[in-house]
Order: C-alpha cells, then sequence, then structure tokens
C-alpha cells in the first residue's frame, strides 16, 4: 500500500506559525498577517492567481528559520541588525531546500530582507516591505491612531530599502481603513482562510516525511536541551514498532508521528523549555498544553493522518487514564500510542537535562519498570524498549 495524504498547505503552515506566534503579543500571527497584507499588495498589482499563491505561501514561510520567542523578538524592530535578519533568512532558505516541495520557496526565504534592488524576483520585496510594516504596528495602540506614523517609518526607506513602487501601492492601499481594520479585527484570517480554501496537495510519504524533518529540527532547535530529542524518539519509536511487527507502511506512520510529537511545544515560552531545575507544579500545568497543540495542529492534515494526529498527541496518555491532555485509559490507546509513551520516556531518561545528566541504563529500567508496576505503560512495549537500548550500549 503506498499512502497519498490530501492537505491544504497553506491551512497546516497557518496552524503552525501561529502556534509558534502564540507566545509574545509583538508577534502574535505575525506570518498570517504578513501574508494578509502580501496577498493585498499582489492583487493591487495584477498578479495571476498563481503566483498570488506562491507570494502568500512565501509569507506563511518566511520566518521559518526563527525557533526562539526571543529570536521573534529581537526582529520586531524596523532597524533590527543585519547579522541577526541574515542569519535567520539563511537557516530558513536551508531548512527548506531539504524538502522537495517547499523547496522553490527557499530563494524568496532567502532574499526577503534583502534590499529591493538586490531582489532577484517579485515575492522577496513585497514579502519584504508586509513583513516590515507588520513589525511597526504597535498591538496596543488603537490602530487608526497609528497608521499615518506607520507609513511615515516604512516611506523613510523607500527607494533604499523597499521598491518605491511597491511602497506606491502600500500607500494607496492604506489608505483605506478598512484595511488596517482587518488587520486590528481578526478579519485578515477570513480573507486568507478564503483565499486558501480549495488549495488542497496531495502529498506522498516522501513529502510528508521531509516537512515532518523540518519542523522536528524547528521543535529541538528551541533549546539547548532538546536539540536532539525529536530524533532520538523517532528513532526509538521504529525500533520498538519494528519489534513489535509493524508494515513497513505502520512504522513510516510511526516515523513521522515520532518526528512531530512535540510540535506543539513550539506554543511553549522559551523560559519554561530553557527552565534551570525541574519545573515547578505551575510550570508543568502550563506544559501539559504542548500535546493539546500538537493534537489540532496535526488536524490539518486531514483524515488520512489521523493515526499520526493520534499516535503524535497521545505520548502523554497513561494507560490507567492519569495521562494529559485527554486523560485516555488502556481501551483507547492502540499499539502506536503506547510505543510513543514508551519511546517518549526512554529517550528522555538517556538525555541531559538542565536540572540532571543523562541518567545510567540500569536507572532508566528501574523507572521504567516501575511506570509499567503503577499500570502507566505498556509491560511488553517497555520490555523491547529495555532491549534495545541494551543492545546499543552493547555495540557502543
Amino acid at each position: 500500500m503506498s499512502m497519498v495524504f490530501k492537505v491544504n498547505l497553506y491551512s497546516l503552515l497557518i496552524s503552525i506559525t501561529s502556534a509558534a506566534e502564540l507566545t509574545e503579543l509583538a508577534v502574535a500571527d505575525h506570518s498570517q498577517r504578513v501574508a494578509y497584507i502580501t496577498l493585498n499588495i499582489g492583487q493591487a498589482i495584477g498578479m495571476p492567481e498563481k503566483d498570488l499563491q506562491k507570494l502568500v505561501m512565501g509569507a506563511l514561510l518566511h520566518d521559518i528559520g526563527i525557533s526562539s520567542s526571543r529570536e521573534k523578538l529581537k526582529l520586531a524592530d524596523l532597524n533590527v541588525d543585519g547579522k541577526s535578519i541574515v542569519a535567520h533568512c539563511q537557516r530558513g532558505a536551508e531548512l527548506l531546500k531539504r524538502s522537495r516541495l517547499l523547496a522553490e520557496y527557499a530563494p524568496i526565504v532567502y532574499e526577503h530582507h534583502s534590499a529591493w534592488t538586490e531582489q532577484p524576483d517579485i515575492y522577496s520585496p513585497i514579502i519584504h516591505l508586509s513583513d516590515r510594516t507588520e513589525i511597526v504596528i504597535d498591538k496596543n495602540k488603537y490602530i487608526l491612531w497609528q497608521h499615518y506614523d506607520i507609513l511615515r517609518r516604512i516611506e523613510r526607506y523607500s527607494g533604499r530599502i523597499f521598491d518605491p513602487e511597491l511602497v506606491d501601492v502600500l500607500r494607496h492601499l492604506t489608505s483605506k481603513p478598512s484595511f488596517w481594520l482587518d488587520l486590528a479585527t481578526d478579519r485578515y484570517k477570513k480573507v486568507i482562510a478564503e483565499f486558501t480554501s480549495d488549495q488542497v496537495t496531495f502529498l506522498t510519504f516522501d513529502e510528508l516525511e521531509s516537512i515532518a524533518f523540518i519542523y522536528a529540527e524547528i521543535i529541538d532547535d528551541k533549546s539547548p536541551f532538546t536539540f536532539t530529542h525529536s530524533r532520538g524518539v523517532c528513532e526509538m519509536a521504529l525500533a520498538i514498532g519494528a519489534k513489535a511487527g509493524f508494515s513497513d507502511d505502520e512504522l513510516r506512520l510511526l516515523k513521522i508521528a515520532a518526528l512531530l510529537h512535540d510540535l506543539g511545544k513550539l506554543a511553549i515560552p522559551d523560559e519554561i523549555l530553557d527552565y534551570p531545575d525541574q519545573l515547578t507544579h505551575e510550570q508543568m500545568l502550563y506544559m501539559q498544553q504542548h500535546t493539546y497543540h500538537t493534537y489540532h495542529l496535526l488536524d490539518s492534515l486531514g483524515p488520512e493522518a489521523r493515526q499520526i494526529r493520534n499516535w503524535a498527541a497521545f505520548h502523554h496518555e497513561k494507560l490507567d487514564g492519569s495521562g494529559y491532555p485527554f486523560g485516555l485509559n488502556h481501551t483507547q490507546l492502540d499499539t502506536g500510542a503506547r510505543i510513543m509513551a514508551v519511546a517518549d520516556i526512554s529517550q528522555a531518561l538517556q538525555e541531559n537535562r538542565p536540572y540532571r545528566k543523562k541518567l545510567p541504563q540500569e536507572t532508566i529500567n528501574r523507572i521504567l519498570m516501575s511506570l509499567v508496576r503503577d499500570g502507566k505503560i505498556d509491560e511488553d512495549l517497555t520490555h523491547l524498549a529495555i532491549e534495545i537500548m541494551t543492545q546499543k550500549l552493547t555495540i557502543e
């Protein structure tokens, strides 16, 4: 069987970027708001539909090279230094090159902060202008009290940083209060949703996997303490799945689920992910939302990927119903979900954390078997995980 996934890539990217921009008001929904501005400019200059689609996709992807909230805030400034700008453009382009499906957007992302005279395509200068326009909006101030000042700030860079013809187009668009009110009232979301509603893509396993690898790297880069976690969980889950008799297609579904299992951590603030000690009770409650976000973000993959969504999002559920976020029990957790729970715990115990070094294998075995006795995780799959880790130590 060769599975194909019917996906609206725009909806998926909107969901992911919105989650990644949840943590700071200054950058909330930044990518989607930039997409709204670019769409308006593109339509105003008479761009063909196909080019508009590419423009909007480029806008949604333009900040894919940013992983931390600190970096987002640093770049939320019209006068940010060039070195900071170049780094995320380069990294975003390199990430996109790894996916055959998204590689065509790499040059746009790479150039989206270059001066207009250096940009080789029409998409980059529009995204650059839109990005900087959105960044200077003060979310704490009524938008019609500031729109003239916003435009004046942009006009100072016309002909030097921004294409003067595009600035003229922006000036015309922004003369209408409705343009700004759409941004202030969230109507921009409806505009983008309507434009992208019928943009369906059929993804192969390879294409979906390439996107999963990109986001796994972004997730792991959010914290220096988890920089290989998603790949480690992936390797462990695949090893357990193979020993448990999963088919080739089931293993590929498991691989994608493992790569994306912590996708919801994009919505968790850096200070919690980087906290240099065990999390407090309040912090732990805050962290529990990450699997909830993973579940709903992966809903965007469509009905063909329900197993991926469930296996990814249920990795903190427990057989006795004491897990989160849904409190599922052994009657609701299939083998794939159980593998993910065992793989995630096993990998975490093998990793360094800010408050401890990675644990010795004997300690890991003792903790895992204690969880089995308490009715938290699957006994047979835990024995397989211990066997895999022990064999790995022997080889090393």
